[in-house]
């Protein structure tokens, strides 16, 4: 475990503890705003742009953009 990681530990348990519940009810409840889970989102996010045909940032590739693409539609 690298001290980032002990850190972020540390950081929920103290938050855990001032509020009176568990490191586990901390992170579900507060999932939204914990690192690792909107990174883990945005990985998925990526994914789902480049198996379109997009880059990362979900930017075409081919030079048009969204609109070009959609009038070029039948």
């Amino acid at each position: 475990m690298c001290s980032t990681e002990r850190n972020r530990d540390l950081a929920r348990a103290d938050v855990s503890a001032m509020v009176g519940t568990s490191p586990n009810e901390i992170r579900k409840t507060y999932r939204n705003f914990i690192k690792e889970a909107t990174d883990g989102l945005n990985r998925v996010q990526e994914q789902a742009w480049i198996a379109q045909g997009l880059d990362k940032d979900g930017i075409p590739q081919d030079g048009y953009s969204a609109v070009e693409r959609t009038a070029m539609l039948p």
